[in-house]
């Protein structure tokens, strides 16, 4: 999660072109999708000015989201919105 500042969350073509996906400022989380697939990040990530992230291991994150289902859903409503961007953009 982006405590402060500004990440940028990119793609690099192999020409090296680069396709910004998000632009996240505090408040926002990012990095979600390995938690429940089990994969590495499917893109790269720096910050634009200085910035702090908070970073939940894995279990302590999947704790969290089972004992607060409110969150879950936050996360569920957030992640959705971001298909659906990804969706348009596409």
């Amino acid at each position: 999660m982006v405590e402060e500042g500004k990440i940028k969350v990119f793609k690099l073509s192999i020409e090296g072109k680069e396709q910004i996906l998000h632009i996240y400022g505090p408040g926002h989380s990012f990095g979600e999708v390995p938690v429940f697939e089990g994969k590495n990040f499917p893109a790269s990530s720096m910050a634009l000015e200085k910035s702090a992230i908070i970073f939940l291991p894995r279990a302590k994150f999947v704790d969290l989201i089972t004992r607060t289902p409110g969150l879950g859903m936050n996360l569920l409503a957030d992640l959705s919105r971001r298909l659906r961007e990804f969706t348009i953009q596409i």
